[in-house]
């Protein structure tokens, strides 16, 4: 990433309830599920950016020339949007997305990831109270 796209932000975005869609509704409803997260992650970056899939239920987006404020407010938008999908019933659409912020290239992004991670799984805790 060249030094003109700092500040540099990561979304680590985590799935809420894949495993119960596809144990109850099944993996082509766990599929349409994983798909309806990406298509909104995507809706909601610009083209330049990167959206990676982690796992079975996991993303990291690398947002360029993005700091940690506007970072924060698209991943409450992305957050919002999952939620209102409600193809899975009984079981709540959610996405648990944690954020961090890398402000120049001294700025260690493994660092920046481990706390972005770290901060979605505190956001899921809260979502898995909330249910």
């Amino acid at each position: 990433i060249s030094p003109d796209n700092f500040p540099v932000s990561f979304l680590m975005c985590d799935l809420d309830n894949l495993k119960k869609i596809n144990d109850f509704l099944g993996h082509t409803k766990g599929d349409e599920y994983i798909l309806t997260c990406y298509n909104e992650i995507c809706s909601h970056i610009k083209k330049y950016n990167l959206v990676f899939r982690l796992g079975g239920d996991e993303f990291l987006v690398i947002l360029q020339k993005t700091p940690a404020s506007i970072a924060q407010a698209i991943a409450k938008k992305i957050e919002a949007k999952v939620a209102l999908h409600q193809n899975f019933v009984p079981y709540t659409a959610g996405i648990s997305i944690g954020t961090s912020t890398a402000t120049s290239a001294d700025t260690s992004f493994e660092e920046c990831i481990k706390t972005a991670d770290e901060e979605m799984y505190k956001i899921k805790a809260r979502h898995k109270e909330h249910s």
